[in-house]
């Protein structure tokens, strides 16, 4: 959905890097830049992040990086999970939320599929659900195809930030 947006013009993706192996439907992604763990040390160390988390119990690190794409006009969007949002608007301060959830039959057989992952995501689920809406301005089910999913989000955007 992120790519199909951005790819329509709406926005642009500020990608978050991390030490995750990417998945092989993610070869392509554009909402993360996936390194090594030595690469990930050695840009936290020169300062390129504004903030790096670990999710979920797992052992890969998360980052946003400083400097931030060129809008061009679009809306920039960073991916995030709930639980660093808080740490996230220690940094900006003005962001609109949008939170796309699923239920959690669909949620467990996904992360089933990635047995590596699961970690404490599926145990934390309904938490980070509680969490997400309340923080969000706007929450989307994605219960039907991607294509009706993006173009809710696409009307919600162009209705935020004209």
């Amino acid at each position: 959905m992120v790519q199909e947006l951005s790819k329509q013009g709406v926005l642009v993706v500020w990608p978050t890097y991390t030490t995750r192996p990417a998945r092989p439907d993610e070869k392509a992604a554009i909402e993360h830049v996936f390194i090594n763990k030595q690469q990930f040390a050695d840009k936290k160390a020169d300062g390129f992040f504004v903030s790096t988390v670990e999710l979920f119990g797992l052992p890969y690190e998360y980052g946003l990086p400083r400097k931030q794409p060129k809008a061009n006009g679009k809306v920039t969007c960073v991916m995030l999970r709930a639980p660093v949002i808080e740490q996230f608007a220690k940094h900006f301060n003005n962001f609109v939320i949008y939170q796309i959830e699923a239920d959690m039959n669909s949620v467990s057989e996904r992360l089933q599929k990635r047995e590596q992952e699961m970690g404490n995501r599926l145990k934390n689920y309904q938490q980070e659900l509680k969490l997400g809406r309340k923080l969000a301005a706007r929450v989307f089910i994605n219960d039907s195809d991607v294509n009706a999913l993006t173009r809710q989000v696409k009307l919600a955007i162009v209705a935020d930030f004209s």
